[in-house]
């Protein structure tokens, strides 16, 4: 059902105000070559540029992702379109992983991880499940305390929840696997290591959402026998011989339940291992020389990220992933393109066949870490690049129809990237802000709403002194900010002015009606009947301090109104925008010059201020 959100006439004279600048969107300019940055009018949110290049038809939805940036260190869950806007930007924090939309008891939700990661990649956190409200309704936390499972480098220091960053899938029961990590003794002499060495264990668990109850446990580095270190790639440079400085020898990126099976990706090991129920390896599959099975031409892959299940029997398994290809400690010179893969693994047979392979021959992209891929619908693919901030689409031809930037490279990125429809209904208000008449008379307005989806346009209205509401005009919605202009020759700001005057001439009855004279107590009590008592219906004490401020009212110093003493007008005015908006007795109201209340009439809104501000009614 669409919502049409309005903006009456009372809140025009709230929000007129000066306005800098004359676009709705800008991109500015940061210091020190850093990635710009949008800004709008109507809201204080930033979000990354996201310069979006389409090259042909893309699948419908919207971009999911989290990019980070280490330079600005902030980072948060956002939402944008294929034309690069902004539709919704979740809560800012320095550490933010695997945004995702997934559902939860059949309704659409989203999942983020928010906590602390540190420099080697890992997380101390927890899970985050938002509704299409935007509103929090889960948070799955792992507490640490005396559990032997979750020891970290900073002990004694404590967490309030010990999940690790790199997993956060839903399952088909409602629970969700999450991974963990805990630094454990070791013997390490088989990679030149001390015999009581120090490793970074790599695990995952199934927990219970509503409960926090973990459901089922697995660890790597209980499992030494069938997983040696000695299956490590990373390069053992002097770690492991304390507790203060493991060394990362596995490290589990990614864990999928298929069935009551998991998928578990070993990125320092190039390992995709197949975990039974009963928390058993019924199979490797190493990426460089098979492992338990055969690879065919083109199945190579290292170092990789999200290994998901695209199809899974009893004889076959299809698998997708990110081949990065490349590590953090790979040479330079030994780089390779990073692809994305579809892999059928004949599970009777032992063998593995390329099914698909995407990547970008005209410009390679080598990332050293992270990264996500994703099937679309009509055989599309989504790849999120990881360290490189770069998102790309593919169609069934293997061609890029799009690819979004949103970072420098080495400074910002993004775990993982999705695309997914979604009807977002914030229960926050709208932002709007009004502009002042420009040197044409026209007023300005700005309106957006973080998150909102199911709005096509923005009607405003004006309302008469009988409660006669008129549609003045309906703007289309264009993009996250909408710009909306009133011509003051046009029928629009005529229609508002007549409405206003109507208003006009009800409030000078009242004011002539009160006899107003110099500070007397009889003034102070019928202002007080004024504003709470006697207003004629449908004008409400909220609705008139708006009207009262219009700059047509202000500007045409009606006689009856001249009659009062100036002084006494000051005050009256600014009691009635002091119950209007709150704002404190010290701030300038410079924009009020039609009845002289400036800046430095400090007397008068401070008295103005207790006159109506101080009782309670």
């Amino acid at each position: 059902m669409l919502r049409l959100k309005t903006l009456s006439s009372s809140c025009l004279a709230t929000l007129l105000t000066t306005c800098l600048g004359a676009a709705s969107v800008s991109a500015q300019s940061p210091p020190e070559n850093l990635w710009p940055v949008q800004t709008f009018q109507s809201t204080d949110i930033q979000t990354p540029f996201f310069n979006v290049t389409k090259k042909g038809q893309t699948e419908p939805g919207y971009i999911f992702f989290s990019p980070r940036d280490k330079a600005r260190k902030i980072g948060h869950p956002a939402i944008f379109d294929d034309n690069g806007q902004v539709v919704w930007k979740g809560p800012e924090d320095a550490s933010t992983y695997g945004f995702k939309p997934q559902l939860l008891d059949g309704k659409p939700v989203m999942v983020s991880w928010f906590g602390f990661a540190n420099e080697t990649g890992f997380g101390l956190g927890s899970m985050s499940i938002f509704d299409s409200s935007y509103e929090k309704i889960h948070e799955v936390i792992l507490p640490g305390g005396d559990n032997e499972y979750y020891k970290t480098i900073y002990e004694p220091k404590t967490f309030p929840s010990y999940m690790d960053n790199h997993e956060g899938q839903i399952t088909d029961q409602g629970t969700i696997v999450v991974t963990v990590v805990n630094v454990t003794e070791a013997d390490l002499r088989a990679v030149g290591g001390p015999e009581k060495g120090w490793v970074v264990d790599g695990g995952f668990l199934e927990m219970d959402i509503k409960t926090n109850d973990v459901l089922f446990r697995w660890s790597a580095a209980e499992h030494l026998d069938e997983i040696p270190v000695t299956f490590s790639l990373k390069p053992l440079e002097g770690a492991g011989t304390s507790s203060k400085d493991p060394w990362n020898y596995i490290h589990v990126n990614s864990v999928y339940k298929s069935g009551d099976s998991y998928i578990v990706s070993s990125r320092y090991s190039c390992n995709i291992f197949l975990i039974s129920k009963e928390g058993k390896i019924v199979w490797r599959l190493n990426g460089i020389d098979g492992g338990d099975f055969e690879l065919g031409p083109g199945t190579n892959f290292c170092y990789q990220h999200e290994v998901r299940v695209e199809e899974h029997t009893v004889d076959k398994i299809t698998l997708t992933t990110h081949n990065n290809d490349n590590a953090d400690f790979t040479p330079d010179d030994q780089t390779k393109p990073t692809t994305g893969l579809v892999l059928d693994l004949d599970l009777n047979a032992k063998k593995v066949s390329l099914n698909r392979m995407v990547w970008n021959s005209q410009q390679p992209v080598v990332s050293r870490a992270q990264g996500s891929y994703q099937v679309l619908g009509n055989n599309h693919v989504l790849m999120g690049q990881g360290a490189i901030p770069v998102i790309e689409e593919y169609d069934a031809n293997g061609a890029i129809v799009m690819d979004a930037r949103f970072g420098n490279d080495g400074v910002t990125n993004c775990y993982r990237a999705y695309r997914s429809a979604w009807v977002g209904t914030p229960k926050t208000k709208p932002s709007v802000k009004a502009c002042g008449a420009d040197p044409n008379g026209a007023v300005v307005f700005y309106v957006s709403w973080n998150g909102a989806t199911d709005i096509d346009s923005w009607k405003i209205f004006s309302v008469s002194d009988s409660g006669e509401v008129k549609e003045i005009v309906n703007f289309p919605k264009n993009g996250f900010e909408t710009r909306m202009e009133l011509q003051k020759a046009g029928s629009n700001l005529g229609l508002l002015s007549q409405q206003l005057q109507h208003l006009q001439l009800q409030l000078l009855r009242l004011y002539e009606d009160l006899r107003w004279q110099d500070g007397s107590e009889e003034m102070k009590m019928k202002a007080k009947m004024l504003f709470f008592l006697g207003l004629p219906s449908p004008y409400t004490t909220d609705y008139v301090p708006r009207i009262l401020l219009s700059p047509n009212f202000l500007s045409s110093d009606p006689p009856r109104l001249q009659r009062t003493p100036r002084w006494l007008r000051a005050r009256v005015v600014f009691a009635y925008f002091q119950l209007a908006v709150k704002v404190p007795p010290s701030s300038p109201l410079i924009w009020l010059h039609p009845l002289e209340v400036q800046a430095g009439q400090r007397a008068a809104r401070s008295e103005a201020a207790s006159l109506f501000h101080s009782d309670q009614f």
